[in-house]
């Protein structure tokens, strides 16, 4: 059985094929190979020494002759046998105009209302179509959110969102979680509205070295690059610290997000890390 990962980030040399996943006039675009009865997404393998962008662009119009387009980089997705693990990126095209279909195994392209019966890969497309409708969900939400620097949420507010994401050591403390967040250097939050979905805390003095202490976005926002947009906020004001550290448990996904933002295991640089926790 096939098994599909979804991650915000990788290394950009893993990605070997693109699929878009596509709509227009609000109907699902899907392909029907000429030695095939079944449909599938536009899709392929990347070429050599070709970006991962022109790979979607070049797949889109060779196997629906989409020419008036919009194409939206959704996340990098994995598909995996249980030995081996082959990464791709996802995207989302919305197509408004459509050429003269080009000459190649694609017999003919068809729009459905629903998902169709035979689908030549029923393991994987319907995952995909999934992210792409919570992707979409999420993209009418992105319109209202709003960044705030340095200011302190609502004790409540932290604990809702602590609690959502199972940190409850920090909410088991209330009084520590209120002095944490009064004697930090940085706090940089995300609103839908009224509703915090997401923070990064930053402590240290700001010039030698920042500690990236806490990284949480609301499960319901989460795989939607708001953990990146984050990330990239606190690097970016403080681009010219000498050292940025972080400590994070070590599961797969976590380390190649990280890694994605430019962080390296301090064992890289010859280093050894030592912590004490109070249980």
């Amino acid at each position: 059985m096939l098994n599909v990962n979804f991650y915000e980030h990788i290394d950009d040399t893993l990605l070997k094929f693109a699929v878009i996943v596509s709509k227009s006039n609000g109907k699902w675009v899907f392909c029907k190979h000429r030695e095939r009865t079944t449909y599938e997404c536009p899709g392929g393998h990347r070429e050599l020494e070709e970006d991962i962008i022109t790979t979607a662009k070049r797949e889109l119009y060779e196997e629906t002759g989409a020419t008036t387009y919009t194409l939206e980089e959704v996340c990098v997705y994995s598909v995996s046998d249980g030995i081996n693990e082959s990464f791709g990126m996802l995207f989302y095209a919305d197509i408004t105009e459509f050429g003269q279909l080009p000459e190649s195994e694609i017999e003919r392209i068809e729009l459905f209302d629903q998902l169709p019966d035979k689908l030549t890969y029923q393991d994987i497309h319907p995952i995909l179509i999934n992210k792409i409708n919570s992707f979409l969900k999420v993209k009418g939400i992105l319109n209202n959110i709003e960044l705030k620097d340095n200011i302190i949420p609502d004790i409540s507010d932290l604990i809702d969102l602590y609690n959502d994401v199972g940190w409850s050591n920090y909410t088991k403390n209330i009084d520590m979680l209120k002095l944490a967040y009064d004697n930090s250097l940085r706090i940089v939050s995300l609103w839908d509205v009224n509703k915090l979905i997401g923070i990064i805390r930053v402590v240290g003095d700001g010039y030698s070295i920042i500690y990236i202490q806490d990284l949480i976005i609301l499960t319901e926002y989460q795989k939607q690059g708001l953990g990146s947009m984050l990330m990239n906020y606190v690097l970016n004001a403080y681009k010219d610290v000498y050292q940025k550290v972080l400590l994070t448990e070590n599961q797969t996904s976590t380390v190649k997000f990280y890694e994605s933002c430019g962080f390296v295991s301090n064992d890289k640089y010859n280093c050894v890390a030592f912590v004490q926790f109070k249980m």
